[in-house]
């Protein structure tokens, strides 16, 4: 691995700390399931069932399954984390407000940790679910399409169930952010999600992890309306620049359909995975830019489920289109 991915490594190898509840909250629940219970026994009836009780811990395994979501598949964290001059800053991993300068103008991601006032503490589990696959928050406001929930919409019942367990568990900050009004972007329909998992077969499989990372979101040219240009899918070509402390430049996203002159279709299956998984290019060169993000989370994938990631790009059809070269410049180490 280079060293510029190495930089980034730790950065993004670093998880998220332990679950705090709203403690007015409880109490509030506690002091109604009292009184529930005072006045059952005045008439000698049984009190109803709290529909909001506790139903105790949740599951290991589906929360670990919403970690391997969150922190490696859809790695949440890259975005909903603030950065400080040197990079992101983890003491506040979850929390938001990370900026970024875009063709359409400059988004900042929420508050996503369990805090009631500034984050999502709040939130039913369904609510939660909604933002995330259908991009509308439990105001009935429709978010714009940088939170990729089109991409999102693809994930499966059960695994939107793991990735709240999961996202329950990241401790509360009280970070205020201020919303995306002025972006020039349309808003899409909002989606319709199956809630299906995927077909046991790789390709498949390699669909929906493609969909989940939201591979297309940056690796599909923008058209005059600032949405996707589906003509040119995973065809690469999306502009981005440095970010400060990243160095200087711009990049523009590859071509990750099979084609064989200005895509991948030159890589081998496990020059493919290196490059997924560690950002280092078959010629031995190191792949920057918003993928730097990625590296500590995309490292830590599964050998099959990059196996099958390979196996879906490999079923593109192959789009000849020349992405220009880029100019991004990393900062070294104490730059």
């Amino acid at each position: 691995m280079h060293r510029f991915s190495l930089l980034l490594l730790p950065i993004a190898l670093t998880l998220g700390a332990v679950s705090c509840g709203g403690a007015a909250t409880d109490a509030k629940k506690d002091s109604d399931k009292t009184a529930k219970t005072d006045d059952a026994k005045k008439t000698d009836e049984k009190p109803e069932a709290d529909a909001d009780a506790d139903e105790g811990p949740a599951d290991p395994v589906l929360i670990e399954r919403g970690r391997y979501l969150a922190e490696v598949v859809m790695n949440c964290r890259a975005c909903h984390t603030p950065l400080s001059e040197s990079g992101p800053d983890l003491d506040k991993a979850y929390s938001g407000g990370l900026e970024y300068p875009d063709t359409f103008g400059t988004w900042r991601s929420p508050n996503i940790t369990q805090d009631q006032r500034t984050g999502i503490g709040g939130w039913t589990d369904e609510q939660i679910i909604n933002a995330v696959r259908r991009g509308i928050r439990p105001s009935g406001e429709q978010m714009y399409p940088v939170m990729p929930y089109e991409y999102f919409a693809a994930a499966s019942d059960e695994d939107m169930k793991a990735l709240v367990a999961y996202l329950r568990t990241i401790k509360p900050i009280d970070n205020a952010v201020a919303g995306n009004t002025d972006l020039k972007l349309t808003k899409p329909t909002p989606p319709e999600p199956t809630g299906e998992p995927p077909l046991p077969e790789p390709v498949a499989e390699g669909k929906y992890l493609v969909e989940l990372a939201h591979c297309g979101d940056c690796h599909t040219p923008l058209g005059a309306d600032g949405r996707p240009d589906q003509s040119k899918l995973f065809a690469g070509g999306r502009a981005y620049a440095a970010l400060p402390f990243q160095g200087e430049g711009q990049v523009w996203s590859a071509n990750l359909t099979p084609h064989p002159t200005n895509g991948i279709g030159k890589y081998s299956d496990d020059e493919l995975m290196t490059a997924i998984t560690e950002l280092d290019k078959r010629d031995g060169t190191a792949i920057v830019g918003p993928m730097t993000f990625y590296v500590g989370a995309w490292s830590q994938l599964k050998h099959k489920d990059v196996k099958a990631i390979v196996a879906y790009l490999r079923s593109l059809p192959p789009v000849d289109n020349a992405v220009p070269k880029t100019t991004w410049k990393p900062q070294e180490a104490g730059g």
